[in-house]
């Protein structure tokens, strides 16, 4: 006997990770939101309380997921609670229903992280920023972000004290900063995402020609920022991440992190200098 279609029809679309995250009512809302974002996370239901259970195992709380019921407007918008209110929903349901998400994932996984997206990649994002770049190293603030969700605990925003601030170094020492926390928590089949060509290009291609040539370029001078670049490596080799290249729009959180890092004077947890 087939399923009943009312049943199975998708009313409620939750996204979790995209360019905007909520609960929308249509797919034409939700589709510009996924397309092409690294590392997406979403899902249709049938049912509020299902797509609600779906935002809360993605790490959101009850009270900050969006409703978005405007297909035309993202600005118009309210809280998934007060849309339940207004509507008589009865969300009694919703901790029971993430309760059996969260096993669900876990007896496919041995893992017990909630990142984990369909095919057990888990994807992070980093960004450096610098201001004042170039300018005397008095007047330079620099920081480094690393978003591994929203509210994750292992999301990190940092001021850079030691050594020379530009945006190079400050994307640098993000990179390292990520694979340091890989290693420190032994994960594995992570996607290590940065809008930084910078990094990603010269950890996965031009690095090589730099060691083979004794860390000098093909100008004949010494690679810039080679201590850096060494620990890098050094980390890159024992964590083994997939790194990819991805538009500065599709990083707004860990740039935001970076740029909180920058102005905050955070001092870092890190052992590099």
């Amino acid at each position: 006997m087939g399923k009943d279609k009312k049943s199975s029809e998708k009313n409620f679309y939750a996204v979790s990770r995209g360019k905007s995250c909520g609960i929308f009512r249509q797919w034409s809302q939700v589709k510009p939101l996924v397309d092409k974002f690294p590392g997406v996370a979403y899902k249709g239901f049938s049912t509020l309380q299902e797509a609600i259970a779906f935002m809360c195992n993605g790490d959101f709380h009850i009270n900050e997921i969006m409703f978005y019921e405007d297909s035309t407007n993202l600005d118009n918008n309210e809280k998934v609670s007060e849309y339940a209110a207004r509507h008589g929903a009865d969300l009694s349901s919703v901790e029971d229903l993430r309760k059996k998400n969260e096993e669900g994932d876990a007896s496919e996984s041995e893992t017990d992280e909630k990142f984990l997206d369909a095919v057990n990649e888990i994807n992070v994002y980093v960004d450096g920023c610098c201001l004042n770049n170039g300018n005397s190293v008095g007047s330079s603030k620099a920081g480094l972000g690393v978003f591994w969700g929203l509210n994750h605990k292992l999301n990190v925003s940092e001021s850079i004290i030691h050594g020379k601030k530009t945006n190079n170094t400050a994307e640098l020492l993000s990179a390292i900063r990520v694979l340091e926390q890989i290693k420190e928590n032994s994960l594995k089949n992570v996607v290590v995402n940065s809008d930084s060509r910078y990094v990603v290009d010269g950890i996965t291609k031009w690095i090589y020609k730099w060691k083979s040539n004794n860390w000098v370029t093909t100008t004949g001078s010494e690679v810039e920022n080679k201590a850096l670049w060494s620990n890098l490596d050094a980390l890159n080799d024992e964590v083994k991440p997939k790194w990819q290249h991805i538009g500065r729009e599709y990083n707004m959180n860990a740039d935001k992190l970076a740029k909180q890092g920058a102005e905050v004077r955070k001092l870092p947890k890190t052992a590099w200098k």
